[in-house]
């Protein structure tokens, strides 16, 4: 990567990452008012990402997005002192 390359991207990530993240516009409603306006899509798109797991340094897993990986280990949570919700 050339220096030019990693300047540019530290001013984007650092400097300006605001710019990238995802806001209400301001739209002309029928009345001519013009009001913020989400996009429903960019929730929709956001409930299919699969996230990962989070695990503990003795690789148990502590917390995730899929209720049957809880339910299988759910002894050794018992074992721990700890109940899958």
């Amino acid at each position: 990567m050339t220096v030019g390359a990693a300047a540019k991207a530290g001013y984007v990530q650092v400097l300006h990452d605001r710019d990238l993240i995802a806001r209400d516009t301001n739209v002309f409603q029928e009345d001519r008012v013009k009001r913020p306006q989400h996009n429903p899509r960019l929730n929709s798109l956001a409930r299919e990402l699969t996230r990962g797991d989070i695990l503990d340094r003795n690789g148990v897993v502590i917390a995730t997005s899929d209720r049957s990986k809880l339910e299988h280990n759910r002894a050794m949570y018992e074992q721990l002192g700890r109940l899958a919700r």
